[in-house]
């Protein structure tokens, strides 16, 4: 199991958004990053990162 200490430092370095932003095409809607879901096919997003 990862330290909370460990997730923490993780988590002040890079935002959520900008790792998955390496495998999956992520458009911003408000304060919010959308995206058609990476674990199956569709059309309109349905996956959702908030930082």
């Amino acid at each position: 199991m990862l330290s909370p200490a460990w997730l923490d430092e993780l988590k002040a370095r890079i935002t959520l958004s900008s790792l998955v932003m390496r495998t999956v095409k992520l458009q911003r809607a408000g304060r919010e990053w959308k995206a058609c879901c990476p674990f199956h096919s569709e059309k309109s997003p349905s996956f959702y990162v908030n930082d």
